[in-house]
């Protein structure tokens, strides 16, 4: 059999070592990928565990059931760890369910694998827990352990691991794929050449991280004609907070100006969430905004957004400085809905 990845874009001395080492039988059991954000380590892995259970005659095939179950996260199989919403770290009772587990054998396909994001976030005390099973894993079983740095991981545990990192690209690569796969990436470079060169440059070798920027440039300027506060409120929903952040140059800072955006702001998330919860009315933004903006946010959301704004209106009237008054809301409400 033939073991060949198509993806992630590059990446090709890592690609091949692990073809290889398949196609040898001598395939780890635990591997560590350590890359920026965007990388490709979630592609990688991916297709890693799609070879391992595919059965085509290349593999992976990618089209067989398998694979698109794989591909799709549907299969029961593979499991995905990451940090739990409530917490900031991976605890040892994960590790624990893990290792538990691990030991029940696999149903749809003859490995189990389990994929753990962001494994430099487990405490000393969750990798400790995890050395054993890492060391002498049940057959059947694959680790494949995601991070951007290897830093915070235990010497024990790389040890376990066969560690590879994934590949920078260049700036000039970077910007030919962008440009060739994107054609939001190509509308950009012709439109905003400076814009569209400092997402390239300030994406650290990441074309994940540049797609994302480029996305989010976009939407900037698709929106740029929009009611200023259904602006706000769209990126709050849709960008990173670096591209959030971005709409304070659109925020008045002369007082009165600033008590009506204020206002304006507190009217619209008013409108959304009539318009979610009740007669689909709008009263201060256009009602196709009021109905697309509805779609982003839950109640409970809105509900928050609008507590802290309305706090947030009764004390501008006490902070002289305009500026940090809207960097500080702006906070709040990133927080509220990205925390």
């Amino acid at each position: 059999m033939i073991f060949s990845f198509k993806e992630p874009i590059c990446n090709e001395t890592n690609k091949k070592l692990i073809a290889n080492e398949m196609e040898n039988g001598a395939f780890t059991h635990a591997l560590l990928l350590e890359g920026e954000k965007g990388s490709g380590k979630t592609t990688l892995a991916k297709q890693i565990v799609c070879a391992l259970a595919c059965r085509g005659e290349i593999r992976p095939c990618l089209s067989c059931r398998d694979c698109q179950r794989i591909l799709t996260e549907k299969c029961t199989d593979i499991t995905y760890v990451g940090v739990p919403e409530d917490k900031k770290t991976i605890p040892v009772s994960v590790v624990r369910q893990i290792r538990a587990d691990a030991y029940i054998i696999p149903g749809e396909l003859e490995i189990k694998a389990y994929i753990i994001k962001e494994a430099d976030k487990m405490t000393v005390e969750a990798q400790n827990a995890f050395l054993k099973i890492l060391e002498e894993p049940p057959s059947y079983v694959y680790f494949i352990l995601l991070c951007e740095s290897s830093a915070l991981l235990l010497p024990t545990v790389k040890s376990r691991t066969q560690n590879l990192r994934m590949e920078q690209l260049s700036n000039d690569t970077l910007e030919k794929l962008v440009v060739d796969r994107l054609p939001s990436a190509k509308k950009l470079r012709e439109t905003d050449f400076a814009a569209f060169d400092n997402a390239v440059k300030s994406c650290k070798g990441s074309y994940g991280l540049l797609c994302e920027k480029i996305k989010a440039l976009s939407l900037k300027k698709s929106t740029s004609d929009k009611n200023p506060i259904c602006n706000l409120l769209d990126m709050l929903a849709n960008a990173e907070k670096k591209e959030f952040f971005l709409q304070l140059s659109d925020i008045p800072s002369d007082r009165e100006k600033y008590r009506a955006f204020i206002d304006s702001l507190l009217f619209a998330i008013r409108d959304i969430t009539e318009f979610k919860t009740a007669s689909g009315n709008s009263i201060s933004i256009p009602r196709d905004a009021a109905g697309a903006l509805s779609m982003k946010y839950s109640e409970r959301d809105l509900i928050k957004l609008y507590d802290i704004v309305c706090s947030h209106r009764n004390e501008s009237d006490y902070n002289t400085n305009i500026n940090l008054s809207s960097s500080k809301l702006l906070l709040s409400m990133w927080e509220t809905i990205n925390s």
